[in-house]
């Protein structure tokens, strides 16, 4: 019976490792391989144009740092960021809505109310989330 129960602990833990993601490789970036990642101005928070993502696309050369918190709405935000070969922090960042982080190894640590992964892009890993449901308002 331990040995079924080993088992099923190691099949569970395996297949979460299978359906974790991770932040787009510099690769990724320069392919234009970028799925569903929208790219946000890092101090406005506002989403760029195509013209600031082919600049974006130039720029990035090193994954620098994964963050995820809950925003306002309730989304479980993950952005993506990155810098140049001199060190210098981008302007902007990758962000997808309904992750959260896998915290299975350690790499993740609370930063004033958000998580923080600095541990490099294949070990910074988080999954899906079903959206959490907007519950309407009738005025009373």
């Amino acid at each position: 019976m331990r040995k079924l129960i080993a088992i099923f602990i190691f099949f569970i833990i395996h297949i979460q490792s299978i359906y974790a993601e991770t932040c787009p490789s510099i690769s990724d970036i320069k392919k234009g391989k970028l799925h569903t990642w929208q790219l946000h101005d890092s101090e406005s928070h506002q989403l760029l144009s195509a013209k600031h993502l082919e600049q974006f696309k130039k720029y990035a050369q090193q994954f620098t740092l994964a963050e995820w918190h809950k925003n306002n709405n309730q989304q479980n935000s993950l952005r993506c960021y990155y810098r140049d070969w001199n060190g210098s922090e981008a302007r902007a960042y990758l962000a997808k809505n309904n992750f959260r982080p896998h915290l299975a190894k350690n790499s993740w640590y609370s930063v004033s109310g958000s998580m923080h992964c600095a541990a490099g892009l294949k070990n910074c890993t988080f999954q899906h989330t079903k959206p959490s449901p907007q519950l309407a308002r009738n005025g009373k």
